[in-house]
């Protein structure tokens, strides 16, 4: 298919033309233009992004399995590939002074960001920051998921242009903040169908990179992982609480007095007597009863059931975020070593797949733009290290067998090692013998005791002795 569209294009080199140069509006040939259509209605079913983030930081298991998840993606390090030393220059002074515009943060850190926000609500929304002139690409900054959506009409259907492509986007301000006079101004064509708030601004496409992380339908609907187990996820924590507040009750066991004998009736008075002097134990540690009267406790187990119920939505939780179960709990003692090395195995496919589509979406969505708005003939290449949740002592076996075997160098293995084990070499300044010498010299200047000589190192310390 890749082949027949870069022949009808007129393309050389197919593949990599036709990703990432695709061809522009207007040179398609006869009969090549879009003709379905795509319409995105808003399910009203989803789960509002405030309670996503809520139950994140309530459940456990969903914090640690998202953390954990993201910490082993970034924890794997990328490079970026650069064409030429001019590109890498400006490209590497942006990235350092990320934060002139708003708070202040580094490229690492919204990097982590990226991978935290897709699994969290479902994609990263990410601004480029354009100067005054809105000429030139000067910073990024990372938006709140929470506040930031597609431009809608009355329906709820996200606006499309003629390339089939959303017109724009939206931004709902905090309360108290006018949002008269700010944002952009709605294309002429899509101003009376785009509908929002008095308290939301609308954003041209350029201003905004949306990198998702699963779609559904026509692509632009998006999902994390949380969405997928929400309903386990809340249904556990009403159970965990319920059993808590039960286990609270019933922490010590029932208390039952059996009231009267042959000779003594049990009475209503006698009954709310001994039931009164039973409620006062809490308090008093020494109580007396009549011989007939008899105490006992009535034993209860804690439902087993309970405990299986948890045990299956802790279960649908990690399935929802991709996380093995022992790995998102971190008691694998019920796991048997090859289930668990399988686990690992998948999760690294998971992981290095989530990777590898985030490098392509953050070169086309980030990376190019900038580049094209600095006037560059080229842009650079985003790539992410595989990750690998190997013991050291495996990777380094793995690749002293590379070397003996003559499938890489000592000198192409060097870099890769020093990389994923996270060694920095320090190139130390080397002392010649003379500027020793000249700082010695210097230090015999400096100090008065070392310019003196030995007879008036000895008159002096006389002088002491006398004084």
């Amino acid at each position: 298919m890749i082949k027949d569209l870069g022949d009808a294009f007129g393309f050389n080199n197919t593949p990599h033309d036709l990703v990432m140069n695709p061809p522009l509006k207007g040179s398609y040939v006869e009969g090549g233009m879009i003709r379905t259509k795509k319409i995105s209605k808003k399910n009203l079913n989803r789960v509002p992004k405030e309670d996503l983030e809520g139950i994140y930081f309530k459940d456990p298991l969903l914090f640690n399995s998202i953390n954990k998840s993201t910490q082993m993606i970034t924890a794997a390090g990328y490079r970026i590939a650069y064409t030429n030393k001019k590109e890498e220059n400006k490209f590497k002074e942006l990235l350092f002074n990320l934060g002139r515009v708003g708070e202040d943060y580094t490229w690492n850190e919204l990097y982590y960001y990226i991978y935290w926000a897709q699994k969290v609500f479902g994609a990263a929304w990410i601004e480029l920051i354009w100067d005054q002139e809105d000429e030139q690409i000067i910073d990024l900054s990372r938006l709140d998921p929470k506040v930031m959506d597609y431009a809608r009409n009355g329906d709820g259907i996200i606006l499309l242009d003629e390339d089939q492509k959303p017109v724009g986007y939206t931004q709902k301000l905090p309360y108290g903040v006018i949002a008269k006079g700010q944002g952009d101004e709605v294309p002429e064509k899509y101003g009376k169908t785009l509908s929002y708030g008095d308290d939301t601004i609308f954003l041209l496409p350029k201003r905004i990179a949306l990198i998702k992380m699963y779609t559904a339908g026509d692509g632009l609907s998006f999902y994390g992982c949380i969405e997928p187990a929400y309903s386990s996820s809340t249904r556990k924590l009403l159970l965990e609480e319920a059993g808590t507040n039960s286990a609270y009750q019933r922490w010590r066991a029932p208390l039952v007095a059996y009231v009267g004998d042959d000779k003594h009736p049990a009475t209503t008075q006698l009954s709310n007597e001994t039931l009164k002097t039973m409620q006062n134990m809490r308090y008093n540690t020494y109580s007396t009863f009549p011989n007939y009267v008899k105490l006992d406790v009535i034993n209860t187990n804690t439902t087993e059931a309970l405990n299986d119920i948890l045990k299956y939505l802790r279960e649908n939780q990690a399935s929802g975020v991709g996380m093995p179960m022992a790995f998102a709990t971190g008691a694998g003692e019920a796991t048997n070593r090859a289930t668990l090395n399988n686990q690992q195995s998948l999760l690294q496919f998971t992981l290095n797949d989530l990777a590898e589509k985030n490098s392509s979406s953050i070169t086309k969505y980030i990376f190019k733009p900038i580049a094209a708005s600095m006037g560059l003939d080229s842009f650079p290449v985003f790539l992410t290290n595989k990750i690998s949740t190997d013991e050291i002592e495996d990777k380094s076996e793995r690749f002293v067998n590379y070397v003996n075997s003559g499938i890489l160098t000592a000198e192409e293995a060097r870099p890769i090692i020093l990389q994923m084990e996270g060694i920095v070499i320090e190139e130390l300044p080397v002392v010649k013998k003379e500027d020793k010498k000249e700082r010695e010299k210097s230090k015999e200047k400096n100090n008065p005791e070392k310019r003196k000589t030995p007879k008036e190192k000895d008159e002096e310390s006389e002088k002491n002795i006398k004084r």
